[in-house]
């Protein structure tokens, strides 16, 4: 999938008439997020800003695997605990992703 900016996700600001936001099709700016959306700080309406370019941009930043899974144990039915920490790449942890 082309929808994402490889620079924003690596931390880089793009502005709104930026280039580089063209990848970002059909979510490039705060207006086409759904109404309401919050800064992930919770001070921002980011409806009030429609002209800024949304962080991050495109649909794949936007997508979010949530299947749920609950592994019990065969010969009790017990819970197994998860850890869920630790499961990014290290590649993508150091070089890839980071914050604006």
């Amino acid at each position: 999938m082309k929808s994402r900016s490889f620079n924003q996700l690596n931390g880089v600001y793009l502005k709104a008439d930026s280039a580089g936001i063209a990848d970002c099709d059909p979510i490039k700016f705060n207006r086409d997020l759904a109404s309401n959306t919050m800064s992930v700080s919770g001070n921002r309406n980011l409806s009030s800003f429609p002209d800024e370019p949304a962080i991050p941009c495109g649909l794949v930043a936007k997508s979010f695997f949530n299947d749920t899974y609950v592994v019990t144990k065969k010969t009790d039915g017990s819970k197994v605990t998860i850890n869920e920490g630790g499961i990014a790449w290290q590649s993508d942890v150091e070089y890839k992703f980071k914050n604006i």
